[in-house]
């Protein structure tokens, strides 16, 4: 069955369905090995539930977004993927929303991405992937460059983390640049003072903190 975009696609598909019943069942219970036969009616009452979701699909697609594309049918839809009569309704009128959507999904996972979060995108995304008739044998590259950027991602998140943990607490003594170095790092406003005999400064942090300084050492801090 031939289906062509246009701007009137919900009420195309409608038409080419019914039209095309018989031999549309016929095309789908060879690809997917019989398993996943719908009637015109489960398809119409997708179509009508999730109109929202369609727009929003149709929005990212003729931006040529794909990524958000499939993003938009994975948030959006039964979490049961394939076994959803929406995902035929998408394949026909967005064919890229899978095709390239994955791919783009795949190759940001580990930029956008990291920790727990960026986990269980790759695992949502990697499900999906073994539920369709290619399954992940054809987006192996692209899972294992997924894995090795969120790998990246997290042991960079990591240092940082250990980096920060380093960080002392001001302290009596210290100078203007180590207690820029602290865990209070900069603060919000700076009062300075000049006498005759030098200078002092109190450094003002959020929560009613000050670190007073006289002649450029911390001499007392108030918390």
């Amino acid at each position: 069955m031939d289906f062509k975009y246009d701007e009137d696609k919900r009420k195309k598909l409608r038409k080419v369905l019914r039209e095309n019943y018989e031999k549309r069942i016929e095309e789908i219970t060879d690809e997917y090995n019989g398993t996943l036969e719908y009637s015109i009616t489960d398809i119409e009452k997708s179509m009508e539930n999730d109109t929202v979701f369609f727009t929003l699909i149709e929005k990212y697609y003729d931006k040529g977004d794909y990524q958000w594309c499939f993003y938009t049918y994975l948030e959006n839809f039964s979490k049961t993927y394939i076994e959803d009569c929406s995902y035929y309704i998408v394949k026909t009128l967005y064919p890229k929303t899978f095709s390239e959507g994955i791919k783009e999904q795949l190759a940001s996972v580990g930029v956008i991405e990291w920790g727990e979060d960026g986990k269980e995108t790759l695992n949502e995304v990697i499900t999906y992937i073994n539920s369709t008739p290619e399954g992940s044998d054809a987006y192996a590259s692209l899972i294992s460059d997924a894995r090795k950027q969120l790998d990246e991602k997290n042991k960079e998140t990591g240092e940082n983390k250990r980096s920060a943990s380093k960080k002392r607490s001001p302290a009596i003594g210290m100078t203007a640049e180590e207690v820029l170095e602290s865990t209070w790092g900069r603060p919000q406003k700076i009062n300075k003072t000049t006498y005759s005999w030098g200078t002092t400064e109190q450094w003002c942090y959020s929560g009613y903190r000050y670190i007073y300084f006289d002649n450029g050492t911390v001499s007392s801090i108030s918390e």
